[in-house]
């Protein structure tokens, strides 16, 4: 930890000396920046060659806007933070993995809805008339990405190329994800809703870890920095937990809510569970008020959320199709 003087600094080596390094100005602190018309930032380390060739460290307090600073200093800082939260912990690869998962996804729905539609130069693909489901590309990208992710290194382009490519095939897995399920052409049922869910799931959670600062991978932390990062994983960790007891009560959409928006899976781990879920068949058997009355909450709180519910999942993924009663033909009378 260097020592501040005026015009001179200090550096304790690993003997004990002391060294002095002549002509060092003390950076202005966040309070002096605020009373200089700048905002408050955070600081970071910066290192020194001293006249010597010895290297000493110093802390560097930085405001987030000072006073009369232009767009492109502004942006410099800007580049800071994206050095510091996003390349520092090699979370550029996840992030490029998520774009080009949402944008799979998002194009893909777009082109079925337009085959669907009868619009547009898009066709489905049935070499010797058989139907290729888009989910047998995503799978060879998935297996390119996973393989080149983990032969390539972290920092290379073929390891950023990789987490394109990766991301590319999950989209198009995922989006079919209800066909796995189910093994059957559900795309544009009820079922095929599954898919929609699951990718709206996979999102939340990939940006919970891009955007949650967690305490991996980053170097030199201030008090602050690592006290709000602590909270940060805390707040993960209790989430989790309270998503289980959720999904254990029958509440799949809470639970996986729960995990990246705060208090959504405490509110369900706290209420009623749903009929028919674990948690009521094994505490609610004996309990008749309990069980109608999670019954009578369960359809209100259906009925209440099934038509935006619907509404969202309409416009992401397209409407299904109508649901066909299959008539069964007169028994013969004896």
């Amino acid at each position: 930890m260097p020592v501040r003087a005026a015009g001179r600094s200090q550096r304790v080596t690993r003997a004990g000396s002391t060294v002095s390094v002549p002509n060092a100005k003390r950076s202005p602190s966040a309070r002096e920046a605020r009373s200089e018309g700048g905002t408050g930032g955070g600081s970071s380390n910066e290192s020194v060659i001293g006249e010597n060739g010895t290297r000493w460290f110093r802390t560097v307090n930085y405001p987030l806007r000072a006073k009369g600073e232009s767009p492109r200093q502004g942006s410099r800082r800007m580049g800071h933070w994206w050095y510091r939260n996003i390349v520092e912990p090699e979370k550029l690869p996840l992030l490029l993995a998520l774009l080009s998962f949402v944008t799979s996804f998002l194009v893909t729905r777009v082109i079925t809805r337009l085959i669907r539609a009868g619009r547009g130069p898009f066709k489905n693909i049935t070499p010797g008339g058989m139907h290729v489901h888009h989910v047998v590309p995503g799978v060879i990208l998935v297996i390119i990405g996973g393989f080149g992710a983990i032969g390539s290194g972290r920092h290379s382009f073929g390891g950023l190329a990789s987490a394109v490519i990766f991301g590319l095939g999950a989209g198009l897995v995922l989006d079919e994800f209800a066909l796995i399920l189910h093994l059957d052409d559900v795309y544009w049922s009820e079922q095929g809703r599954k898919s929609v869910e699951i990718v709206v799931l996979t999102a939340a959670l990939v940006a919970l870890v891009l955007g949650g600062f967690l305490p991996f991978g980053v170097n030199d932390l201030t008090s602050a920095e690592r006290q709000s990062r602590g909270l940060v994983a805390m707040n993960m960790a209790t989430n989790f937990f309270l998503a289980l007891i959720a999904l254990w009560k029958g509440k799949a959409r809470t639970a996986f809510f729960g995990t990246v928006i705060p208090f959504v899976a405490l509110v369900g781990a706290v209420r009623l569970a749903r009929p028919g879920s674990p948690y009521a068949k094994r505490f609610y058997s004996n309990r008749p008020r309990a069980r109608a009355k999670a019954g009578l909450r369960a359809f209100h709180h259906d009925r209440r959320w099934a038509i935006p519910r619907r509404r969202f999942e309409n416009f992401i993924g397209g409407t299904p199709d109508p649901a066909v009663a299959l008539e069964k033909p007169p028994a013969d009378k004896p």
